[in-house]
């Protein structure tokens, strides 16, 4: 799959990947990524401090009725490289895809980035919270520690990083 995709398309999917969102949770997001960079703004979406994107600060953007993803823990590397990058489109990946035979669907990033989270060592309910699927309520009042997110950003960027290595490779 390396080789069928553009560079800006690339980073999408290793986006997708690593943080666990939902294909249309995921393009929303590195347009943001985009358009906040282009205005000198992506500081208010990227805590570079704590290592995450803080989608909770764009509820009108990204929270649904169900299944709100609060944050996402990423490299700032990664997070540069999007910003630097042109949006990217679902549908021209897809077609790409398509077009060179390959069995792979955009979602299966997401159970797959759930499962090696588990596999290795990490907590479903850390797991639960990266994929939105904790309420507004629990997520104040257990996760929302500063102490508690650095920790977790800490072991869940030693997963991703492990990840990306093998399936690079």
């Amino acid at each position: 799959m390396q080789k069928i995709h553009r560079d800006n398309e690339k980073l999408f999917l290793r986006f997708a990947l690593v943080t666990g969102l939902r294909k249309a949770e995921s393009q929303k997001r590195s347009r943001l990524i985009i358009r906040l960079a282009n205005e000198g703004k992506l500081n208010s979406y990227y805590n570079s401090e704590l290592g995450i994107l803080e989608h909770w600060r764009f509820p009108q953007l990204f929270f649904r009725k169900t299944k709100m993803v609060y944050i996402s823990i990423v490299t700032e590397d990664l997070v540069t490289k999007i910003a630097q990058s042109k949006p990217v489109s679902y549908y021209a990946i897809r077609k790409r895809i398509v077009k060179h035979k390959q069995t792979v669907r955009i979602k299966e990033l997401r159970s797959y980035f759930a499962t090696y989270l588990r596999k290795h060592a990490i907590l479903a309910e850390y797991i639960d919270l990266l994929q939105g699927r904790i309420p507004k309520s629990v997520f104040a009042r257990h996760y929302l520690k500063v102490e508690d997110v650095k920790e977790l950003v800490v072991k869940v960027l030693d997963v991703t990083e492990n990840l990306e290595k093998t399936l690079l490779a």
